[in-house]
C-alpha cells in the first residue's frame, strides 16, 4: 500500500500504522498534530520517505513526537530522506516539541537515514543533530 501526496494537520495522529506491513509513505506533509507518524503493534518492513527528493515527507511542528515507534515486533521499518523538524524547504527549523524520532518499548531493527534529517532522539536537550 502507498500513502502519498497528503496534507495532514491538526489531528491526534498524522498517520498511525498498526499491524501494518510493507507500506510506502512518501511525499506527505504531517504538521501540527499531536504525533506525526506512529508505527506500533508489530508494524514491520514499512518505508517512511525514500531515496528520491520527491519521496520525502515533511514531519514537523507536532505537540509530541514527529515519529513514534514502539512495541515488540515493530521492526525492520525504514525512515529515510524526510525533513523532520524542518520547514518544507528544509531551510529553517519547525521542531517537534518532544522528539524528532522516539523509539521505545522493544521496537528493534529499525533504520533511520537522511542528509537533512533534524532530530531529537530520546534526549530533548539535543536540540538539533544532523546525520
Amino acid at each position: 500500500m502507498q500513502i502519498y501526496a497528503n496534507l495532514i494537520e491538526y489531528n491526534n495522529y498524522g498517520l498511525q500504522l498498526s499491524r501494518a506491513e510493507n507500506c510506502l509513505v512518501r511525499d506527505n506533509i504531517f504538521e501540527n498534530n499531536k504525533y506525526g507518524v506512529v508505527l506500533s503493534n508489530n508494524s514491520g518492513s514499512n518505508t517512511i520517505g525514500g531515496i528520491l527528493s520527491s519521496d520525502k515527507n515533511i514531519i514537523s511542528g507536532h505537540e509530541f513526537d514527529g515519529i513514534y515507534i514502539f512495541g515488540n515486533g515493530t521492526s525492520f521499518n525504514k525512515i529515510k530522506g524526510n525533513y523532520i523538524g524542518l520547514n518544507k524547504e528544509g531551510t529553517a527549523e519547525n521542531g517537534n516539541k518532544q522528539n524528532g524520532i522516539h523509539i521505545v518499548d522493544c521496537a528493534s531493527d529499525n533504520i533511520m537515514a537522511g542528509k537533512k534529517m533534524k532530530k531529537e532522539i530520546l534526549f530533548p536537550e539535543m536540540k538539533t543533530v544532523e546525520f
